[in-house]
């Protein structure tokens, strides 16, 4: 499977902008909501957080497109949390640490 980068570089590819353009930043914020769906939530991460820093570099922090991928990454964040959680909470069940 690609790694966050290599999406990256494909939506950069797919839309026939730069990895910087408003499009390309879009795109790729689009694509992390996808990954989050899948489950795949720490790529989903990744890729948000290199959507905002690309982002409040491009359009500013306060333009809306940056706090919408603000939100993503906060969301994204919280379901690797909740899937360590999870992930913690079954080990405890079956008797571990």
């Amino acid at each position: 499977m690609l790694g966050s980068s290599g999406l990256a570089s494909c939506t950069a590819l797919a839309c026939g902008c730069g990895p910087d353009h408003p499009d390309t930043l879009v795109s790729r914020n689009n694509l992390a909501a996808t990954l989050v769906r899948l489950g795949q939530h720490q790529e989903a991460a990744d890729l948000h957080r290199q959507t905002l820093a690309g982002q409040e570099h491009i359009l500013g922090p306060d333009h809306p497109d940056t706090l919408t991928s603000r939100s993503n990454l906060a969301r994204a964040e919280a379901a690797v949390a909740r899937a360590g959680r999870g992930w913690w909470s079954r080990l405890r069940r079956r008797g571990r640490p």
